[in-house]
């Protein structure tokens, strides 16, 4: 199985080589569109994107639709894009309220331009997120998800895909237009200044954003993760999915040659108060190495009663095993490197 790292090198290097040809066929964007897909389907199976431009400037923009997983591959995807002339690369929908929308979804053929959709908001301080109503007369007609599926493209195009996830929470979809309402236009700048003013962190992506969980630990000492009773991760559905036996996130990551694992080692010997730093010491350096040899993202931790476990996405296990075997000494703790 080819890694995802050395499958992402290889794309680049595709590109690389035929950017010249790209760029004299971007007339013909269907033309090109399709050269695109058929390498970027080489490197995640089926990922949905979109290219643009016009002028000699165009851009690849991935488009991760939720997915932790993609979030995760398509920034590894761009953090490793060379610089090339006429050319920009987007690891998901950013922000553009400079177009007007035309957007058809099924067989509905509805025109809905920014002005035409307006927002009432309500705070959300427990979550730290904005609940909003959205009102639209041109989807008013249509059925319910084909107006959630119109929402949710607005937004993506309002605020970029990645904060309609971390600064949303639920949305619902107004009969009417109500006085208090704003319009969508407002929306961006609106979540940017109450952030701003309940300082809350307002994250770009949903795997910047890490969440302390709490489990009841079972006294076992030989399953692993069993005796976890707390820890914190920016991919709780993994953690969910790890709990309920559930594994397929796990198994695409290996069909596109990544892989989920944990670190653990035996903490008994170390004081109860000291655990939690303990592990993020090694975390650090853990992060260091993934970083200097691009190899992956560190996800979260757990601490159990009997071990402490460090969660990472590594793109290249094969290296990765070889790079944490020659560090190992330097870790102070005898490491096992487990799949989720």
């Amino acid at each position: 199985m080819t890694s995802f790292k050395k499958r992402t090198e290889k794309f680049w290097d595709w590109f690389q080589a035929n950017v010249d040809s790209l760029n004299k066929e971007m007339k013909d964007k269907n033309k090109v569109f399709e050269r695109i897909r058929r390498e970027l389907n080489k490197v995640f199976i089926s990922i949905p994107f979109l290219i643009g431009g016009n002028d000699g400037e165009n851009e690849i923009t991935l488009s991760p639709e939720g997915s932790s997983n993609l979030y995760f591959l398509s920034r590894f995807w761009k953090e490793q894009s060379p610089q090339i002339a006429g050319w920009s690369f987007f690891d998901y929908k950013r922000p553009n309220m400079d177009m007007d929308f035309a957007i058809s979804v099924n067989a509905a053929s509805i025109q809905i331009a920014k002005d035409d959709m307006f927002f009432h908001p309500v705070l959300d301080t427990e979550n730290k997120r904005i609940n909003v109503q959205i009102y639209c007369e041109e989807i008013r007609s249509v059925a319910d998800d084909v107006k959630m599926t119109y929402t949710f493209l607005m937004l993506d195009e309002c605020l970029g895909e990645g904060r309609t996830e971390t600064a949303i929470g639920e949305i619902g979809i107004a009969d009417e237009k109500t006085p208090e309402m704003l319009p969508f236009t407002e929306l961006h700048a609106y979540i940017q200044k109450t952030f701003e003013d309940n300082e809350w962190n307002l994250f770009e992506t949903p795997i910047e954003l890490f969440a302390g969980y709490q489990l009841q630990p079972q006294e076992v000492k030989n399953k692993y993760r069993k005796d976890v009773y707390v820890g914190y991760t920016c991919h709780i559905d993994l953690i969910n999915s790890n709990l309920q036996g559930k594994d397929g996130a796990i198994k695409y990551m290996r069909s596109v040659g990544a892989e989920y694992i944990f670190i653990t080692y035996d903490n008994t010997g170390i004081p109860n108060d000291e655990k939690v730093n303990h592990r993020a010491t090694i975390e650090d350096r853990l992060i260091s190495l993934l970083d200097a040899h691009r190899l992956g993202y560190h996800i979260g931790g757990a601490t159990g009663i009997y071990k402490s476990y460090i969660d990472l996405l590594v793109l290249d296990i094969g290296e990765f095993r070889k790079e944490i075997n020659k560090a190992s000494k330097d870790f102070g703790v005898k490491m096992k490197v487990i799949p989720f």
